[in-house]
């Protein structure tokens, strides 16, 4: 009993390791001059000139972007918890030792996780395609969404 809490409690863990690591988009500090001509300066260079923060401050994120990128991430993190119980409702099948019980227990939570991440996909993938489709909308009015 003891051991199972302890599985379930680091599969946890792993989990929101995973959302803090992959879930946030990657942020690059520039400590270096721009202006020496030293690797470091002109690696850094590149990278202000190919965000456009060069010439002119970035605009303000389109609210209907980040509201989707916010439902991206959530599902994202749904997608991760039902893999979790995937894993779990395995190690449950693997340690029942016959146990009918506990069988029935692992196979249901397994029909269960498999179908949430059935949705799950379903949703992302829909999502994936209103963002772009959005994306062409404030972007110049392209996109599936232009007046013909």
């Amino acid at each position: 009993m003891l051991r199972r809490g302890i599985f379930i409690r680091a599969m946890i863990g792993f989990a929101i390791a995973f959302l803090f690591l992959y879930g946030a988009p990657p942020v690059i500090a520039a400590t270096g001059d721009s202006e020496a001509p030293t690797l470091e300066g002109q690696v850094f260079e590149q990278l202000r000139a190919g965000a456009g923060a060069t010439e002119k401050a970035a605009a303000p994120p389109d609210p209907r972007l980040l509201a989707a990128r916010v439902i991206q991430i959530a599902l994202a993190g749904l997608g991760v918890v039902f893999t979790i119980l995937l894993l779990i409702s395995g190690y449950w099948f693997f340690t029942a030792k016959g146990e009918e019980e506990k069988v029935t227990k692992a196979k249901d939570t397994a029909r269960r996780a498999i179908t949430g991440l059935i949705i799950i996909m379903i949703a992302y993938s829909l999502t994936v395609y209103i963002v772009g489709a959005l994306q062409g909308v404030v972007r110049e009015g392209e996109g599936f969404f232009r007046r013909r």
